[in-house]
């Protein structure tokens, strides 16, 4: 049987053999909160609510301190490393997560779990989207506040309308958020099966399009470029995503990435 990881508030502890850390816990060397992990476990999980760990904790600090004597263990190699934020902490895991997408796609996407859950991949997503899209309306105001006065003066609004619109629109930017990812994964899920990759489920699509848009939605705190290069480079990522993800040529990850943008366009041609 694989040796356990044992991590504490984001600092790993090492590799243990289910006799150590049992007696580690009766010592006081492991706590009950200490999270565990080996391989062949989907999560990491407190070691107090391990089975074969019952009642073998006391709660106590090592007397050297959290991780005094124990060298460095390794963890999970799923990515983005928002997977394992439990482990690694929620701050830290979200920056590595926004690096590893934006600049090490092709790494990242070869090591995503094509199933895992929705919940990690749409709260990565709402979460940033949401910090995104507030910092770019309010860049958006700032700038443009004169016109906007202006054009509401014309139509015979209040001042205050345009500052009353966009309140509106930040309380439910992240249920528009939650509405955009499912409809368009489900875009680029048809999208997919357009281009003969039906393997895998909507769930698989549906990670992959909320990393690679959520860390690049992150890019609109940019004043004036950010909005521009946020789409762009969620694509690039998107197209890194469904190659990896699906094993699919470059040019037919591309084609289905850009698929469901060059339907819209034709439709809104054609209404026009």
């Amino acid at each position: 049987m694989s040796n356990i990881h044992v991590n504490r508030a984001g600092n790993s502890l090492g590799q243990f053999s289910l006799e150590e850390i049992k007696a580690g816990l009766a010592s006081g060397q492991f706590l009950e909160s200490d999270l565990g992990w080996r391989e062949g476990m989907a999560e990491w999980k407190k070691l107090g609510a391990w089975p074969e760990m019952a009642g073998g904790g006391t709660g106590l600090v090592p007397p050297g301190g959290p991780g005094a004597g124990f060298g460095p263990a390794q963890i999970p190699q799923d990515k983005p490393s928002w997977e394992n934020r439990q482990a690694l902490g929620f701050v830290p895991s979200l920056v590595a997560s926004v690096r590893e997408i934006l600049l090490e796609p092709a790494d990242t996407f070869a090591r995503l779990k094509t199933s895992g859950g929705l919940g990690a991949p749409v709260f990565f997503y709402v979460l940033l989207g949401s910090l995104g899209g507030a910092v770019g309306l309010i860049f958006q105001m700032v700038f443009q506040m004169g016109a906007m006065t202006a054009e509401f003066e014309k139509a015979g609004l209040p001042a205050g309308a345009g500052m009353m619109g966009v309140g509106v629109v930040l309380v439910l930017l992240p249920l528009i958020l939650v509405v955009v990812l499912f409809v368009s994964s489900a875009f680029y899920h048809l999208s997919l099966w357009l281009v003969g990759c039906r393997e895998k489920t909507f769930e698989s699509t549906l990670r992959i399009v909320g990393y690679a848009f959520g860390a690049s939605a992150i890019l609109q705190v940019v004043p004036f470029c950010g909005g521009m290069a946020a789409p762009i480079w969620g694509l690039v990522a998107l197209v890194f995503g469904f190659m990896k993800t699906n094993n699919l040529t470059t040019g037919k990850a591309v084609i289905a990435a850009l698929l469901p943008m060059l339907l819209c366009c034709g439709l809104a041609i054609a209404a026009g």
